[in-house]
């Protein structure tokens, strides 16, 4: 979860906080922030989307490459690109950084469907964040929650049990407790049998 929070919002909240609101950072982090900025001749949407279309460039071929070629190409491009954008000018440090993280947050993902969804999302939550600062970001987020409390997956709620609220099913959601617990099956299947095995009443 934590990994997706940071794949989500780190290089927005970047972008929204060096073009609009500058202000909520502490002093002591924002004259680093400002001096890393100094040398970079782009606005912050630009300087972003040039280092993810690079990272998604790299990560592209490596998966189109052997293994031990795929992996090291990747290590030494990441390396070498990065240090020679930052020395040109084109990219901050603390972008550098940021995108790293975000990019070994998708990583953590266990879904590789989710993991390309939020890198397609990244890009659309980049261009709102520049548009319309924080503003952007929590409008984003509400439209993306609202289109996945509506769709479904195989004639089922694909946010269940949290919408529609299934108090019973929510055992076995973020945490998941013991099997002796869940005593009820998720009514969602809609089976004649609500018990699990061993736990049948009459």
């Amino acid at each position: 979860m934590a990994a997706l929070i940071i794949a989500i919002l780190l290089p927005y909240m970047y972008i929204s906080i060096t073009s609009f609101h500058y202000y909520a950072v502490p002093l002591d982090l924002l004259i680093p922030l400002a001096e890393s900025r100094a040398r970079v001749p782009f606005p912050p949407i630009v300087e972003a989307l040039i280092l993810e279309f690079t990272i998604e460039m790299v990560r592209e071929g490596a998966i189109r490459l052997p293994t031990y070629i795929g992996t090291s190409i990747s290590v030494v491009a990441g390396l070498i690109i990065g240090q020679a954008a930052v020395e040109a000018g084109i990219v901050s440090n603390l972008l550098i950084i940021i995108v790293a993280a975000t990019a070994i947050a998708s990583y953590v993902l266990p879904s590789q469907d989710m993991a390309m969804a939020i890198r397609i999302l990244r890009f659309v939550y980049m261009i709102s964040a520049s548009i319309f600062g924080i503003i952007g970001i929590v409008v984003s987020t509400a439209l993306t929650f609202a289109h996945l409390t509506r769709i479904e997956s195989l004639g089922q709620p694909y946010f269940q049990p949290f919408s529609p609220l299934d108090t019973n099913g929510l055992k076995d959601s973020i945490l998941r407790l013991p099997l002796k617990k869940m005593k009820k099956r998720p009514y969602m299947t809609r089976i004649k049998n609500k018990f699990r095995s061993g736990n049948d009443e009459g």
